[in-house]
């Protein structure tokens, strides 16, 4: 039982070099949650001037799901507010072939 044991943790602990190489030579996608808030606006900074800028072949989908009966927002929460604001930071660090902008509700 101790041998079967040693083989399957030796098995599991093995690793496949073909597949490191195509996750290291693949493009990184990186996707990004909006919600309007402060926090989430520093995140999106620090993906947009960091990450983004050190990698150029990565691209960055961002999204933003709104519910429209929630009317009750302050209008920097809302859909519009939050799409042209991610827009403009995009716009301000990548060109638009390496990012995406999606409002969904």
């Amino acid at each position: 039982a101790a041998q079967d044991v040693a083989a399957s943790m030796e098995e599991a602990a093995w690793i496949d070099c073909a597949k490191i190489d195509q996750l290291l030579t693949e493009r990184i996608k990186v996707i990004v949650s909006v919600d309007g808030t402060e926090q989430n606006s520093a995140g999106l900074d620090w993906v947009l001037q960091g990450m983004m800028q050190s990698d150029r072949e990565t691209d960055l989908k961002v999204v933003h799901y709104y519910d429209a009966s929630k009317e009750y927002l302050p209008p920097r929460w809302r859909k519009d507010a939050i799409e042209s604001e991610t827009n403009t930071k995009c716009t301000g660090y990548l060109v638009s072939k390496r990012y995406n902008v999606r409002v969904a509700p």
